[in-house]
């Protein structure tokens, strides 16, 4: 039988980022308001890599835990631009920014729809 992920693919930037990416997207609804999705993110990097490093044919030392600590932000981060980049594939072209459709100035103006932004 042959897995989708091992823990040598786990220990790639490549893997552990798609994994962080597949399990954040199911596990974001369920986690607590005031965690930030991003250090949940984060934290989810860092455990499988440790888990990869732990559970791996490599040996490393204590010492490489602070270094498992900087990937994972890397990693936590590749992630992130992925899910980013992808929302940002379906919403481009159709009038969307930041704000939602088509937002409506505040203060004098508010009630009126402005045009869309030249540049976004």
């Amino acid at each position: 039988m042959q897995l989708e992920y091992t823990w040598a693919s786990l220990g790639t930037t490549a893997g552990c980022s798609a994994a962080v990416l597949l399990v954040t997207q199911y596990v974001k609804d369920y986690l607590p308001r005031w965690l930030p999705t991003r250090l949940a993110v984060w934290g989810q990097a860092f455990l499988f890599l440790a888990g990869a490093w732990f559970f791996g044919e490599e040996r490393h030392a204590l010492s490489d835990l602070p270094l498992l600590a900087v990937n994972s932000v890397t990693i936590a981060l590749a992630a992130m631009g992925a899910y980013e980049t992808a929302l940002k594939e379906k919403t481009q072209g159709k009038g969307y920014n930041r704000r939602g459709p088509r937002h409506t100035r505040r203060g004098p103006f508010r009630g009126f729809i402005l045009p869309r932004p030249f540049s976004e």
